[in-house]
This record gives structure tokens, sequence and C-alpha cells, in this order.
């Protein structure tokens, strides 16, 4: 049903102005606030802990907007994985910015390893790229309504983006990276300790995080590009890419450098929802305690 209900907004959003089909995401995002409700307390008690000096009606304010903000990106994607002439306005708002260190690594055939967020479109932006030339390789987590997962993965694929399951073993991502491609990992959900993740202070608390991008850096060499992704209240979707962090080289063990490494991502990170909180997927339960996954 939730497949079927997609594709028939897909096709009216499509048929829409962008403009006009943005309005109409903004207020299905309103409606999943006000009315739905999905994980909004999971949002407001997050945003509360993250940012204590925030009144009642700023946090309030914040996770209405990131609804909202939820409700126009989904429209836009769906527009994106549409017709071309749907696709058009959408890729001329797409900019990249610091990519040139990026580019370059890659010309020269290095392999690269970055890390980005659930933060703005990050999709849209992921896809944008992808047509642009950019091969990248996305590890990905599996929806659990497998028709959604489908016509999710269908669509990102049909954009030219290779996409890889979760459970994908370290030796076959370091070898994505060493014939130099480009691997694209996540790195703001809760990931347990059975899994390899450790504790690590983001926005003011401890958060079983990934060690993987810097477990992968150490291993092959290959330096982190931190990737975040704006979406400007003009429309705009831009993609900064920050300069790159390098696999650390001093006498500690692997694992106190990859805790190292693990930490500056998660400071990249913190910097930038800070400056956006709205922008953020705060449904994930980022604080997760693991005796409860």
């Amino acid at each position: 049903m939730t497949t079927l209900l997609l594709r028939m907004l897909g096709r009216l959003v499509c048929a829409m102005s962008l403009s006009a089909a943005r309005r109409l995401g903004e207020r299905l995002g309103l409606l999943w606030f006000h009315v739905v409700r999905v994980r909004r307390g999971t949002v407001v008690r997050q945003l509360r802990a993250a940012f204590p000096e925030w009144t009642a009606r700023q946090v309030r304010e914040a996770a209405r907007r990131l609804y909202r903000n939820l409700g126009r990106w989904a429209v836009e994607f769906l527009r994106f994985v549409g017709p071309d002439e749907a696709r058009a306005g959408l890729l001329e708002q797409v900019s990249t910015e610091g990519v040139e260190a990026f580019d370059q690594r890659v010309a020269s055939g290095g392999g690269a390893i970055v890390v980005t967020a659930h933060l703005g479109n990050w999709d849209l932006a992921a896809c944008a790229q992808a047509l642009a030339g950019r091969r990248l390789t996305l590890l990905s987590r599996s929806l659990s309504d497998r028709r959604l997962d489908r016509f999710w993965m269908a669509r990102r694929r049909a954009l030219g983006l290779d996409i890889i399951a979760e459970d994908t073993r370290l030796e076959e991502l370091a070898a994505v990276v060493r014939r130099g491609g480009t691997l694209v990992l996540l790195v703001d959900q809760a990931t347990p300790p059975d899994r390899g993740g450790v504790p690590v202070d983001f926005l003011g608390r401890p958060a079983w995080t990934t060690r993987l991008p810097a477990l992968l850096s150490l291993r092959t060499g290959v330096p982190i590009f931190p990737v975040f992704v704006e979406s400007s209240s003009d429309g705009r979707t831009v993609v900064h890419v920050e300069s790159p962090l390098e696999p650390l080289e001093s006498s500690a063990s692997i694992g106190e450098r990859a805790l190292a490494m693990t930490r500056a991502i998660n400071e990249r990170l913190e910097h930038r929802v800070r400056l956006h909180p709205e922008q953020w997927l705060w449904l994930h339960r980022r604080w997760k305690d693991p005796a409860s996954t």
C-alpha cells in the first residue's frame, strides 16, 4: 500500500510545477507532525536534550520545521527519480562546494571514503552527484518494508548509484576504495557495541557510533571526506565537501587511532547539525540504549 501511494504521489508531483509540488510536500509534512505524529515524541525529546537552553516553543518549532522539510524533500526526491523534465528544475538547483580536492584524488586513481548523514535532502544530493558522473558506492540499510525497499533502491540505482548491503564484509568494502572507488558511509545512526560501535560524545551526550570509516581509512590509507547537505530557503540544495581527514599515523594502537578519527568525524557532523538543527533526521533514536536493540 505504501509503495502504491508513493507511485501515485510521484505521478502527481511530477505533473505539478516545482513550487506547487514543494508546497504540497510541506503541507504533507505538517500533517505528519500535527496529526499522524510518527516519532514526534522522539524528535522532541532528542531536541530538548541536545539544546537544553531552548524553550519548549523553540523545540516545538524546530521539530515542526523538520517535518515540513521532510515533506518537501520527499516530493523533491519523487520528482528527481521521475521523468527528465521533472528532474531538470531540481538538478539546476543543486550545487557542490569544496569538491576540488575530492575530484583531484578520484581523477588520480586514488580511492576515497565519504562520510555523510541524514542532513538536508541528502538522498537527492547523492543521486545528483551520480548523475554528474561521480561514481559512488553507497553502503545502505534495507527498509523493513520489502516492497518499499525495492522501490527506493531501484530508483537510486537507476540514477547511477551503486548500492551494497549493510552487512558487506570489511574486506569487500576495503576493496572498493583500493581499486579507486568512492565508498559512501552514513555515520549518524546508533551502532551498538556488538556491531563495532563505540560511545562517542555527540551533541552533549555519549552516542554509540560506528568506527567503520576510521577502520577502513587506517587499513587502506585512504582519506575520509566529510560531506554534508544543506537545503537553502530559496530552494537550492548545497553539497558541502569538507577538507579530508587523513589516516592517523602514530605509535597508538589501531583502536585508539580509530577512536580519535571517529571523534573528529562526530565533531564535523555536530557542527553542521548545530548550524541547521531543523534539517537533521531526529526521528532516528540516536542515543538508543544498546540493551534495547
